[in-house]
């Protein structure tokens, strides 16, 4: 419950807070890239999960016109080698649902003249995993689709201070594109 209520107090603009249990919590923005090119991926660096704990990422993707489409995955420190990654799924869509589990860092995805939504949280647990949690919203109207993805690397770590969106197409990720990095604020 208290991750919904910290969503909602993010569009109430920068530097809003709410108070949980005495300590001051709130969503502060990293950084925020608006593609204007197509682009293969999107890097945020200089982050501290130790310090911060937690990040959320909001992500407004599509391919480009006449593109195939693309997924689109979550590395950390500059690890790209799939297989280190896993994740799980539930796809829905009408009234069929799905499940599977992969062994990749898939975040999201959008097929050709398409787009997605997306929503990610993500931290380290206490013994050093990497996580992260993703809604994913999908086309629109009578193709509407629902994706809930939890992913994990296998490797425990230190700390993180890189996280990349990579597409899985080249150029995957198409001119106006939107993608906003926040970062936990504790005081």
């Amino acid at each position: 419950m208290v991750s919904l209520f910290l969503i909602s107090q993010v569009i109430g603009g920068s530097g809003t807070t709410t108070v949980i249990q005495g300590v001051e919590y709130g969503w502060e923005k990293v950084d925020e890239v608006l593609v204007d090119s197509d682009r293969d991926y999107i890097d945020f660096n200089d982050l501290d999960f130790n310090r911060d704990w937690f990040y959320m990422l909001w992500l407004a993707l599509k391919p480009p016109p006449g593109d195939i489409g693309s997924g689109y995955q979550l590395f950390v420190n500059n690890d790209l080698t799939k297989t280190n990654y896993y994740c799980q799924y539930l796809y829905s869509s009408g009234t069929s649902i799905v499940a599977e589990r992969r062994n990749a860092p898939d975040l999201c995805g959008a097929t050709a003249n398409d787009r997605t939504f997306t929503t990610c949280f993500m931290g380290m647990d206490p013994d050093g995993y990497f996580r992260y949690l993703s809604f994913v919203n999908r086309h629109t109207a009578t193709t509407q689709e629902l994706l809930v993805r939890a992913g994990s690397y296998t490797i425990s770590l230190s700390n993180i201070s890189t996280i990349r969106i990579a597409a899985t197409q080249s150029n995957g990720i198409g001119a106006g594109s939107k993608v906003a990095l926040f970062r936990c604020k504790r005081t």
